[in-house]
């Protein structure tokens, strides 16, 4: 489950609406939220070591969403921004951390009429000098709203896969 595109679509459809305009088709409603900070998003855990594996980063989200004549919903897209590093630690011991991005980015839409998530980008990234790239989520990606689950992923997928071995082991 990705909680970073939940949140963004929650607080998009939410908070909508800062400036709308009327078109042929319909109505566009722009949005921005942020810069907001998130702080201590649980990216997994790490059995060797129990510890769990935080983060740190301020976003910024920037989108719009589309309304039909009648006024129903049609779809969003936005792009969830990680501003700056982001900052990857060891619950147990914050002293251990390593910075994320730079990069990290998302493109989303939503199709309410099928309750899928459709996005791209990167996600998350660490990479550690002289080594190389530890952990990533990059891609695209389908995720069904009503079941919690991905119907299509494909790229680096280690933190839907929670595949945390190289991260873990630098945090540890």
């Amino acid at each position: 489950m990705r909680p970073r595109i939940i949140f963004a679509v929650a607080v998009a459809v939410i908070l909508a609406g800062t400036i709308g305009f009327a078109q042929g088709q319909g109505r566009i409603e722009k949005f921005g939220i942020g810069p907001e900070a998130s702080v201590g998003f649980k990216v997994g855990h790490c059995a060797d070591g129990n510890f769990d594996v935080l983060t740190d980063y301020v976003f910024l989200i920037t989108g719009t969403n589309r309304y039909d004549k009648s006024g129903q919903f049609v779809t969003d897209r936005f792009q969830l921004k990680v501003i700056g590093e982001s900052v990857y630690y060891n619950s147990s011991d914050p002293a251990k951390s390593l910075p994320g991005g730079p990069g990290e980015v998302e493109n989303h839409r939503t199709d309410p009429k099928t309750g899928l998530g459709f996005g791209a980008g990167l996600s998350f990234k660490v990479r550690i000098p002289g080594y190389g790239l530890v952990f990533a989520e990059t891609g695209r990606f389908a995720y069904d709203y009503s079941t919690g689950e991905y119907v299509f992923q494909s790229g680096h997928n280690q933190f839907a896969d929670q595949d945390l071995a190289a991260l873990c082991k630098y945090l540890k």
